[in-house]
């Protein structure tokens, strides 16, 4: 491709909030009320489409609201769906790695802001899924 037709490529202008860990808070405290009241539009509100669930049994690509349901259902075997954010590292202003301990397991997730300014979770890597079928 000739470079000068690339150098006219229009891009337009988005502008993002600056990355604020309140808005990690925020973020993780919703995720945390659509776990405990099972609420899975909001749950499925608060992922990327598609996203990517890794565990050390099992890796899901997730985009649709019947496959948040599933995730959610999953879910299940949280006793208590807090969420405690222990870190977060911004990769660059919009994108961050975040290390939370959602019930009693650690997860590190990686949490980016949309075009309309919304974090949304786009990788999970969670742990082992302990009692329950592989």
């Amino acid at each position: 491709m000739d470079s000068d037709v690339l150098s006219n490529i229009q891009h337009p202008t988005l502008t993002y909030p600056k990355k604020r860990d309140s808005d990690v808070r925020a973020f993780f405290r919703r995720f945390a009320q659509a776990l405990a009241n099972r609420d899975s539009e909001t749950f499925a509100s608060l992922w990327a489409k598609p996203s990517l669930v890794l565990s050390d049994h099992d890796s899901q690509t997730t985009s649709s609201l019947n496959e948040f349901r599933r995730l959610l259902d999953e879910a299940g075997f949280l006793t208590e769906p807090s969420i405690e954010i222990q870190r977060v590292d911004w990769t660059t202003d919009r994108t961050a790695l975040a290390t939370v301990r959602i019930g009693r397991e650690p997860t590190t997730c990686v949490i980016r802001y949309d075009r309309q300014g919304n974090l949304k979770l786009h990788f999970a890597l969670v742990p082992g899924t302990k009692g329950r079928s592989e």
